[in-house]
């Protein structure tokens, strides 16, 4: 879930400021997979950033592709989605490959092919642009590879390029006194 700027009203912290992490090391924090925990005036505790340790790469370094939280819950999300959906969607479908017969251009009732599948997993990102999810769906869609596994027949394969919209998470602002 996005719980940046997430209050957390019966946190008992440090009670000494010195106690408390500056911004440098709520930025180390973040640097080496930890959500930091800091303090407003009014000495409420909030969460900073969350990550998950998926924002490390196999080395420990900082993967800063996935250190925006919503670049993981969202791929996520979105397979869980097709996961609750595929079974009800196509129960009770045959697969079959795609047909290299140009004249019958018409599906067959009840069969799931590649092109047909990659045309419901298109529909289904665009949905998720529409709420504001996703983004340059139509840029990715040539990217939608769907295939019948080689060496198993019933299975089929899909390669579904996602580009997350990122939360608001981070705030530049410079305050000036002009007169």
């Amino acid at each position: 879930a996005n719980l940046i700027g997430t209050e957390f009203k019966s946190f008992n912290g440090p009670f000494v400021s010195s106690n408390k992490i500056s911004q440098n090391e709520a930025t180390q924090a973040l640097n080496n997979g930890i959500s930091p925990i800091r303090f407003n005036r009014q000495g409420t505790a909030y969460m900073v950033r969350p990550i998950t340790s998926r924002s490390q790469d196999v080395n420990g370094s900082p993967d800063y592709r996935t250190l925006e939280i919503g670049k993981v819950f969202m791929p996520d999300y979105f397979a869980d989605k097709l996961d609750a959906d595929i079974p009800v969607t196509f129960k009770g479908y045959k697969l079959k490959d795609d047909s290299t017969d140009t004249t019958s251009a018409q599906p067959i009732d009840k069969v799931l092919t590649p092109k047909f599948f990659k045309g419901y997993l298109i529909g289904s990102m665009n949905e998720e642009e529409q709420l504001g999810r996703l983004k340059e769906v139509a840029a990715n869609q040539s990217l939608v590879k769907v295939y019948v596994h080689p060496s198993v027949p019933s299975r089929l394969v899909a390669d579904v390029p996602l580009s997350v919209i990122d939360l608001a998470a981070q705030f530049d602002v410079t305050l000036r006194q002009v007169g």
